[in-house]
Order: C-alpha cells, then structure tokens, then sequence
C-alpha cells in the first residue's frame, strides 16, 4: 500500500472532519411556546414577537430556516471542504461577533 492511499483528508478521499454548526434563533417548532409568549406579552401578532425575540440577541434581526443549516451540513461532508476542521460555525445573525 502507497503511502497517499493510507493518509485520511486528502481531497480525493474528502477524510473525516469534525465541525459544529452553531445556530442561533431558528424557525423550528421549539421556539413556538417563545414566540406565543412574546406575542402575548406584547399584544401583537408573530412577526412582531419574533422581531423583539430577535432584537435582544441577533442583530441581523432574521431568523433562519432549518434548510439554510441543514444546506450548511450537507456542505460540510463534500468533499470540497475536506480542509474545513475543528471549526465551530455561528449561523447567529451576528449574535458571537457582538
């Protein structure tokens, strides 16, 4: 066996890599309960929750969508990032750059 063959992470192999996506506020059934809530406590409708929910922490003010971090791991294991490891990925609006 040739050396190049035994070596893992090369960009023909794609290796294996060990990454953490990092999400802040998504729009997934968790935040519901949050969002009722806010909306109740402020007396308006759910947009306007999530805006105050999102204007505490995420400066970007926009929530994401469970696609935009499910198409950000689908990313991580092609082989094109094979060089991408021990990396934690904020998807935050901002929120760990504050």
């Amino acid at each position: 066996m040739s050396r190049r063959s035994t070596r893992a992470g090369d960009a023909a192999s794609g290796g294996v890599t060990v990454n953490c996506i990092c999400p802040g506020w998504t729009e997934t059934e968790i935040l519901a309960p949050q969002i009722a809530a806010r909306a109740q406590q402020l007396g308006g409708g759910r947009g306007a929750a999530i805006a105050d929910l999102l204007a505490e922490k995420q400066p970007s003010r926009r929530i994401s969508d469970p696609a935009e971090i499910g198409a950000l791991a689908l990313w991580l294991c092609d082989r094109r990032a094979h060089n991408l490891t021990g990396a934690a990925i904020p998807v935050d609006g901002g929120w760990t750059a504050q």
